[in-house]
């Protein structure tokens, strides 16, 4: 939001986003599919998992932002449908 954006002789400012939600994806390495983290608890923006004592875990986090996709620039769904 914010952004100046200039087509030909046309600026335009955005004023408003399409962004709905981020998805946060976890990923642990380290650990065996025997060895499948257990979820002990998700609240209040917490998440903790058990995995065992002699599992050395790598955790990556990724974050992405969703954006709804108007129709008009949908190529999976024509305007007017």
């Amino acid at each position: 939001m914010g952004d100046l954006i200039k087509f030909g002789d046309v600026e335009m400012i955005v004023t408003k986003t399409s962004s709905r939600h981020k998805v946060i994806d976890i990923t642990l390495t380290g650990n065996t599919s025997e060895q499948a983290p257990k979820l002990i608890l998700s609240k209040n923006n917490r998440i903790v998992y058990e995995v065992p004592a002699d599992v050395d875990v790598n955790v990556n986090v990724t974050e992405k932002t969703v954006i709804d996709k108007s129709p008009l620039f949908d190529e999976e769904s024509k305007a007017g449908k």
